[in-house]
């Protein structure tokens, strides 16, 4: 049975190992490094297996569906879900490292099956920390982005759109005279794979 412990400071969830109850450590998280203890009696992860089921799905939608991108000021692609537009529009969420807020646009119709699942997700977490004697359930719906290329990484060039992409290698083969004497030349062309305009 595993231990499920939340930070307190950037609510990062962890699901560790039985034998380190009772220990400490700290949150693996570069930037946050708070001091976790580790209860000795192991705390069970009070989302239900369906309920599970859900909360996993609404993380590849989000990550799958949705136009998400990096965080702009840090870069980094860790992310926790905010809140999600009525109709499934756009998603709201923040960057888990520096806090930034970003909002992006649904990518396909899939997306639109986010919201059933995340007011499920939210009206359980409600009732769970109404009725809950022990700490109330923090909901923390985390998921990654694409990570953003670091300026050494991207090329300065663009690439050729398709609708100019070339053949290259044809050799033309000739003779030229110069001063009544015969050399061979041999040229490299290039054409052009395909017209831009329509076929006729």
């Amino acid at each position: 049975m595993a231990i499920v412990i939340v930070c307190p400071k950037c609510s990062i969830r962890l699901t560790l190992d039985n034998d380190r109850a009772g220990t400490s450590m700290d949150c693996p998280r570069p930037r946050c490094n708070t001091s976790l203890s580790i209860p000795a009696t192991p705390s069970l992860d009070p989302l239900p297996a369906a309920l599970r089921a859900k909360y996993d799905r609404l993380r590849r939608i989000l990550t799958c569906e949705y136009l998400v991108e990096p965080c702009s000021r840090c870069l980094e692609n860790q992310m926790r879900l905010v809140e999600i537009s009525p109709n499934a529009r756009s998603v709201c969420y923040k960057c888990a490292h520096c806090g930034k807020r970003t909002r992006s646009a649904a990518g396909s119709k899939t997306a639109a099956e986010s919201i059933a699942l995340w007011k499920e997700v939210v009206s359980w977490v409600e009732e769970y920390n109404q009725t809950a004697t022990g700490e109330p359930y923090q909901l923390a719906i985390e998921f990654e982005t694409p990570a953003a290329p670091l300026p050494y990484e991207q090329t300065t060039r663009s690439p050729i759109p398709k609708q100019f992409g070339v053949r290259c290698g044809a050799a033309t083969v000739g003779n030229v005279w110069t001063a009544g004497r015969s050399r061979t030349f041999s040229l490299t062309t290039s054409f052009p794979s395909r017209r831009a305009g329509p076929r006729r």
